[in-house]
Formats: structure tokens, C-alpha cells, sequence
């Protein structure tokens, strides 16, 4: 799984997309109009799912870039993991990559029990789904309330889908859930002018979100823009830091410094700042292997300095 570069400005991000325009005119091998795909960049733990011939046979977290943490025991307990894709026709093999994340309201209900157990509250939703996804008894993980939401695959060949919005609706279909406020844009422009709206509502959503990610929606595209020695060039994350809660208004730079994850649970506060991440579809043969490279087709428009 390759990670995404990230920016924190709404010029960055503009020129982001400037290069890749250009990058695209000059190489004269296909279309040059981009359609750019906003989603929502969930604050949950990267896993990739494998399943052959439509039934779930491995799950692995990212890990340490290359290889990750067999957690098919646990993610047979997470709600929205279909253990089965609800397709007559299911690909021979396919790998789904998505987040495990808790919702806030979860958290709440959680952190509940456990001080009526006399025990300590857990700090946020990202380090209670991490711990939780690696525990060895699966009992204990299908106690705690995680979920998941699909925002890509390893390889798109053969499933009939030749863009990121397709992809979606092809998972949607397949019985995998996916973020909401999920849109396409025909200019970058209309994104960043949508994208600017919608940080002032990531405080009403349940779930923690880091921000947003930036897509080439066309997949020939991104493989046409393939990836630097760090990050895909179609896609950009944009965001704001882990290191403080306090809201922000966008476009203020976030600091480099992470701090303690708060002790008690908060809502998705309003952030503003724009990250990097991929969205180049690289072929992978296991889900317990992950390209160290990064896309270029794609950006994180984040609220947290975290690569995906």
C-alpha cells in the first residue's frame, strides 16, 4: 500500500494539481480533463482484505510498510466486513484496502463499562481499534464495536471498474461500505471551494477524520502519472496536526509535533489544513505486503500529519 504525500494549503494544493495536468499534456498518451475525486480520510487503522473467488480468506494491517499483522481472526468479527461479497459473479481474487475505525459514540458506551468495571477509559478511537484489531482472542475483539469503510483495492484489473467513483459503486454493490460525502469534481477549483465548506461540518460526523483525500479519478490516468520514490502523483491528502485538538480555521499550517492522544473521547473537530495521500491501484499478490513507494496520483487534504 503506498502512502501519500501531504499539503496544508489551498495553493499547494492547486499547484499539486496544476503538475499533474501538465504531466498528463505532456506525455500524449491518452486524455488530458481530469475528474477529481474528494473523500473523506477516516482516522482508523489501514487494513487490506483478501477475497477469492467472493469469500474472505486473509486480512493483514499495513504494518511496517512491507509486511503487517495477520488479523483475519479479528476482522471476521468487524461489522461491515462481509465474510461473503454479494456479487453473482466475484473476481478469482481481490484484495479491498479500507480503515477499521470505532465511532465516537461507541467510544462513549465502551468507555462506560469499563469504568463500571472499576477500569480505565481508553484514550481515543484510533488507539482503541489498533489495539483491538491485534488481540489474539477474537471473542474479545467482537466485543468491542469497530467498523470498517472501503477506499480502494490492490488491483482494479478484472473488475470491470476503470475509475475511483465506479470503484466505489462496485463496492457499494458488493455488500463493503465506504466513507460518505464521497464527490467527483470536473476542477480542482469546485473541490477546494467544496472541500473548504465541508471542514466546517466534520464535527457533526460520529467518527474521527483526519481530513480529506484528493483523487484522479481515471485509473490509465494514475497509472500514467505513477509514483515518486515516495508518494503517488494523482492523489493529495490536506489537513491539520495530531499535536493539538483546538479547532482551527482553514488555511492555517499545522505543526510537525504529535502529543498525547486526550483522555476522555471528543467529537471530529474542525479542521482545516490539506494532506497528501495515493490513489495509485498497484497490483499486489498478498494483502500482507505493501509497496514501500507512493503514488502520484492522488492527495491528503488532512487534518492530521499521518501518512494512509
Amino acid at each position: 500500500m503506498l502512502s501519500i504525500d501531504n499539503t496544508y494549503d489551498a495553493a499547494d494544493l492547486l499547484a499539486w494539481g496544476k503538475r499533474v495536468e501538465k504531466l498528463l499534456a505532456t506525455d500524449n498518451a491518452g486524455p488530458t480533463d481530469v475528474t477529481w475525486v474528494l473523500e473523506l480520510k477516516i482516522d482508523g487503522v489501514a487494513v487490506a482484505l483478501r477475497y477469492d473467488a467472493g469469500l474472505l480468506t486473509r486480512a493483514a494491517t499495513r504494518g511496517n510498510g512491507s509486511v503487517g499483522d495477520d488479523i483475519t481472526h479479528n476482522v471476521r468479527t468487524i461489522h461491515g466486513v462481509p465474510l461473503r461479497l454479494a456479487r453473482a459473479d466475484p473476481p478469482e481474487s481481490v484484495e479491498i484496502r479500507g480503515e477499521v475505525y470505532m465511532a465516537n459514540s461507541d467510544l462513549v458506551t465502551l468507555n462506560q463499562a469499563q469504568a463500571a468495571r472499576g477500569e480505565q477509559p481508553y484514550a481515543n478511537t484510533r488507539n482503541v481499534a489498533a489495539g483491538s484489531i491485534r488481540l489474539l482472542d477474537p471473542r474479545e475483539c467482537a466485543r468491542r464495536p469497530l467498523r470498517f469503510l472501503c477506499h480502494g483495492v490492490g488491483d482494479a484489473t478484472g473488475l470491470g471498474v476503470d475509475c475511483q467513483t465506479g470503484l466505489l459503486a462496485w463496492a457499494v454493490a458488493g455488500g463493503l461500505p465506504v466513507a460518505p460525502q464521497t464527490r467527483s469534481f470536473r476542477s480542482l477549483e469546485a473541490l477546494v471551494e467544496h472541500g473548504t465548506a465541508l471542514i466546517e461540518e466534520l464535527h457533526t460526523l460520529d467518527f474521527e477524520v483526519d481530513g480529506f483525500v484528493v483523487k484522479v479519478d481515471d485509473f490509465a490516468q494514475q497509472r500514467r502519472l505513477g509514483a515518486t520514490a515516495k508518494s503517488p502523483r494523482a492523489g493529495r491528502s490536506p489537513g491539520s496536526s495530531r499535536s493539538s485538538r483546538r479547532r482551527r480555521p482553514w488555511p492555517r499550517s499545522a505543526s510537525r509535533s504529535a502529543a498525547a492522544a486526550p483522555s476522555r473521547p471528543s467529537p471530529t473537530s474542525s479542521r482545516s489544513s490539506w494532506r497528501a495521500r495515493s490513489c495509485a491501484v498497484p497490483a499486489s499478490t498478498t494483502p500482507t505486503r505493501w509497496p514501500a513507494r507512493t503514488s502520484a496520483s492522488a492527495t491528503c487534504w488532512s487534518s492530521r500529519r499521518r501518512a494512509r
